[in-house]
C-alpha cells in the first residue's frame, strides 16, 4: 500500500473511530437520562435516528462556532413534525456522565429531560459539545 493510500486509510478510520466513540457516548447519556426518567416513575425516551440526526446537525454547529446555541431551534422542531419538543445543550469534560449531571442539576435543563410529554429522543455530541432533542 502506498504511503498515500496508508494514510488516507489511517485518516479515515481515526474518524469512524471518534464517530464511534461519539456514539457510544450519546448511547450512555441516554441510558442515564432513562435512569433518571425511571427514578421518577416515568417512562423510558426511545432513542431514534431522525431526532438523533437533529440533534447531531445542532451539536456539529456548536463545535464549529465553538460555543453553546439554541440557535434553528425553530426550524429544528418543524423539521420533527411534533406537537412538542424540547431542547438541551451543553459543553462537557468529554464525560456522558458529567454532561446528564449537569442537565439534571440545573432545573430548566432538569424539567427538559423529565417532560411527561416527550417519548422520543436525539442526542449526538461532538467534541466536547452535547445536545438533547426530544418530541412527543
Amino acid at each position: 500500500m502506498g504511503a498515500t493510500l496508508a494514510f488516507a486509510f489511517l485518516a479515515v478510520n481515526v474518524a469512524e473511530a471518534g464517530a464511534a466513540a461519539a456514539d457510544a457516548d450519546a448511547v450512555r447519556l441516554g441510558e442515564l437520562i432513562n435512569a433518571y426518567r425511571a427514578q421518577h416513575r416515568l417512562p423510558p425516551l426511545a432513542l431514534v435516528a431522525p431526532l438523533s440526526e437533529l440533534a447531531r446537525e445542532q451539536a456539529k454547529r456548536m463545535a464549529s462556532e465553538t460555543r453553546l446555541s439554541h440557535e434553528g431551534f425553530e426550524g429544528r422542531f418543524a423539521r420533527a413534525r411534533s406537537p412538542v419538543c424540547v431542547e438541551n445543550v451543553g459543553s462537557h469534560d468529554g464525560s456522558p456522565k458529567a454532561e446528564f449531571e449537569g442537565w439534571r442539576d440545573s432545573p430548566t435543563h432538569a424539567h427538559n429531560l423529565l417532560d411527561e410529554r416527550i417519548t422520543r429522543m436525539g442526542i449526538a455530541i461532538e467534541g466536547r459539545y452535547a445536545a438533547f432533542f426530544a418530541c412527543r
